[in-house]
């Protein structure tokens, strides 16, 4: 069974939304039977190019095989059956369920601690956590948002809204820590500049500020252009690994 043969039949089912694990093994399983009715057939003492013919046309037709496993509703992803809610709710969801986990945790270990014990190291570590997770939990969520959509070969369009406002929430969140003259004097946390425009009537988020704003859509668009990038380089390489095995 040619390589192009297979390529071409994977692809026909990730497009129908067949989950990706699922036509993995379907080639497999394929590509065992294929090879076992071709070595039966070349003991038969046909040539070569009969051989392949013949076994071919017993593991069957490329419409018969996907008609086979379409046939199977389970086989079809989730992703496949609700692209919103995998690509478009369900980022939103992990970035704020990470931001409780993380704010969590940082809680936990600051309550270890006497204020005045706390070194000016740990504070600026906490620092550092909560600016990856602004800045760089959003890039690389957005990107594997893309890879696996590619993967199943599915729409971008959902995958590109869910990075999007992971990139918006992350990009107009700013994270500030503030050392006093004493040890025992200081202040870490998050402020949102799209918060306080979401829900204006809400004091504790503040009045919104334009300016502010602005400069964090900007970071959010530069954070999604970076998950496009990282993306584009990851469709390169998998070109580039296809034409070397082709």
């Amino acid at each position: 069974m040619q390589s192009q043969t297979l390529s071409g039949l994977s692809d026909r089912l990730l497009r129908a939304g067949v989950a990706h694990r699922h036509v993995r093994r379907y080639i497999r399983e394929l590509r065992d039977h294929y090879e076992d009715a071709l070595h039966e057939e070349l003991a038969k003492g046909l040539d070569r190019r009969l051989a392949e013919q013949a076994a071919w046309a017993r593991v069957g037709s490329e419409e018969e095989l996907v008609r086979s496993v379409l046939a199977q509703p389970a086989l079809r992803s989730t992703a496949a059956r609700f692209p919103a809610l995998v690509f478009g709710a369900a980022p939103v969801l992990i970035w704020f369920a990470s931001l409780a986990l993380s704010l969590a945790a940082l809680g936990a270990f600051f309550e270890t601690y006497e204020p005045a014990r706390l070194t000016s190291w740990a504070l600026r570590s906490g620092y550092a956590l909560c600016l990856v997770y602004v800045r760089l939990l959003p890039v690389l969520l957005g990107a594997v948002l893309l890879i696996v959509s590619a993967r199943q070969r599915t729409r971008l369009f959902w995958p590109i809204v869910g990075t999007a406002i992971v990139a918006l929430i992350g990009g107009t969140t700013t994270v500030h820590l503030t050392l006093g003259s004493t040890p025992d004097v200081w202040q870490l946390g998050l402020n949102s500049a799209l918060l306080p425009l979401i829900f204006p009537s809400v004091a504790a988020l503040g009045k919104p500020d334009g300016f502010v704003l602005a400069g964090g859509v900007v970071r959010a668009a530069s954070m999604l252009g970076i998950a496009g990038t990282l993306y584009v380089i990851w469709r390169t390489r998998q070109s580039h690994s296809s034409m070397v095995i082709g």
